[in-house]
């Protein structure tokens, strides 16, 4: 959280970061929130490849249900 108040919340990596930790913690509406945030951020900085990553994991935070990079879900 730290680190994406120091960015401004204009880094994707880090909120895409931001956002599996609180779905890993059980915070599925701050990670849904989060998610949202960078899926926006995206669009208007034209990534429209992770607009698309990010919203299938979005999907998931909203299903209740963690991200996990290795492919586990």
């Amino acid at each position: 959280q730290r680190a994406n108040q120091l960015a401004g919340s204009k880094d994707l990596d880090i909120l895409d970061t931001v956002a599996a930790a609180y779905a890993e913690g059980q915070r599925f509406e701050d990670a849904a929130q989060t998610a949202r945030q960078a899926i926006a951020f995206a669009r208007s900085s034209g990534q429209p490849e992770r607009v698309a990553q990010l919203s299938s994991e979005l999907e998931l935070y909203e299903a209740g249900r963690p991200f996990h990079r290795d492919g586990k879900k």
